[in-house]
């Protein structure tokens, strides 16, 4: 990952804090990835798309939202079967090349027939995942292509990730909807940060950067950036940035304000001291004068005694007195025990709940694991869905299940290749229905049906439901 040099104007901050580098710039660094739980929820559904089911992800987002940064987080942690090929959609010529060089298929040019020979060489539970960024930069051409691979009878092992923002993604979704590919599409949207989640943001890269303290943002500023930025970290870090420049020109202003203070006040006090000796030696002069005996030709003049006149000694000029006491040394100021800065760390993400490896397929037989594990959301919504409407005709469905907040939490119950055995699983243990919900996905060629049950607002709340289950 390429490293910025930081701007001049940001060099007045950075020294302050003393700082290593400049914490908002304006780059991709991996150093800075903020891993908050909504994020790492949506990085796990991602995960687990991909592992057990067919379906073509579409991840939106406006610009500064972190798609980037999530594609690479995701590369950075994939599972080691699978085969990752990146690319940006403006460079889609340097495709064939570009996964040539990732199967290793040496000098084969079409990509369908490199995809045969490396699916004819490798285990069927190796994957090629294709990573497209910026798509709405993705020519038709480059649809096409892909389309083609999808279609191909070795398809079934390659899973396509596009990341973009949503009004190309919409369109990508009706376009691959109309192509009758195998698996469907299914989009989803970075989710934002909350006002808490900006704050933890903004000491997190703080203290990747070299920051050790208190948070040099007020409540207001973050409530502020936040909202400004709809929380979008790429808005977010420009935010801040301008921020601390603000901060730091607010303390040059003071201390400009202070020295010309302090000069206006040394010029007034020696413009005063100089008209005192002025008047004073012009009092002086004219005393003497007064007192000067006058010579007399007439009568003889008794004696008088000249009293000089006692004038008292000027006062002290109170800034004078202001002057001796700075000079005098201050007594040291020894704090009563010594206090160290507080150390920032990153925050952590809230325990996730895995999903269960191993799922049965019979409907009578108890799950394997009732480990409870995140609702897979869609889209992140700040207010809590509304519920659908069941009755006591079935359980829910995908609609509903994309409908849940992203921040809440499920218990996944069961797996199987028949939906009745799912239907006769629900009845057998008397399952609520209303509480109960269930999706269709692809694995391994064939339909896949995972029965969740309950929404809970954390994970404690999930573990303790799964107890009282009548299963």
């Amino acid at each position: 990952m390429s490293k910025t040099k930081p701007p001049a104007q940001s060099s007045d901050y950075l020294q302050t804090y003393a700082l290593k580098c400049d914490p908002f710039a304006d780059s991709l660094d991996g150093r800075f990835f903020y891993a908050g739980a909504a994020l790492m929820q949506r990085l796990d559904l991602i995960t687990h798309l991909i592992q057990f089911s067919d379906a073509i992800i579409l991840v939106s987002g406006p610009q500064g939202s972190g798609k980037t940064t999530l594609l690479g987080r995701f590369a950075a942690q994939a599972n080691k079967q699978w085969r990752l090929c990146p690319i940006n959609a403006d460079e889609f010529e340097q495709f064939p090349a570009l996964m040539a060089s990732t199967l290793a298929v040496g000098e084969i040019r079409d990509e369908l027939e490199m995809l045969e020979y490396w699916a004819s060489e490798t285990d069927c539970s190796q994957l090629l995942v294709i990573l497209i960024d910026k798509t709405e930069l993705l020519p038709e051409s480059a649809i096409q292509s892909l389309c083609r691979l999808l279609a191909s009878p070795v398809g079934e092992r390659i899973r396509l990730i596009l990341f973009g923002s949503a009004e190309s993604q919409q369109l990508l979704k009706i376009t691959l909807g109309s192509k009758n590919l195998p698996g469907s599409a299914q989009l989803l949207e970075v989710p934002r940060l909350s006002e808490e989640e900006t704050s933890s943001y903004l000491m997190y890269r703080l203290a990747v950067a070299g920051y050790s303290g208190e948070s040099p943002f007020t409540a207001t500023e973050i409530r502020a950036i936040c909202k400004a930025a709809e929380g979008r970290p790429g808005t977010i870090n420009r935010l801040a940035h301008e921020s601390l420049l603000e901060h730091q020109t607010r303390k040059r202003s003071k201390r400009v304000n202070a020295k010309i203070g302090k000069t206006k006040f040394g010029v007034t006090a020696w413009a005063s001291v100089t008209l005192l000796l002025i008047v004073l030696s012009a009092y002086f002069a004219w005393q003497r004068l007064q007192l000067t005996p006058e010579s007399s030709v007439g009568a003889p003049v008794a004696d008088i005694q000249s009293i000089p006149l006692a004038i008292p000694d000027p006062a002290p000029e109170p800034e004078a007195v202001a002057l001796q006491a700075l000079m005098e040394p201050a007594a040291p100021n020894t704090p009563s025990a010594p206090v160290s800065a507080p150390q920032v760390k990153p925050k952590t993400a809230a325990p996730r709940i895995t999903m269960p490896s191993n799922i049965t397929a019979e409907p009578g037989a108890k799950p394997a694991t009732t480990e409870a594990t995140p609702t897979p959301a869609v889209i992140a919504a700040p207010t809590p869905a509304k519920p659908t409407a069941t009755g006591a005709q079935g359980p829910h469905r995908e609609a509903w299940l994309l409908e849940q907040p992203g921040n809440r939490y499920s218990l996944q119950l069961l797996g199987s290749r028949s939906q009745k055995s799912m239907l006769d699983y629900i009845g057998a243990h008397k399952l609520e229905m209303s509480e109960s919900a269930y999706y269709r996905g692809q694995y391994r060629g064939g339909e896949w049906f995972v029965l969740m049950y309950g929404t809970y607002p954390n994970q404690q709340a999930a573990l303790a439901a799964r107890a009282t289950l009548p299963i």
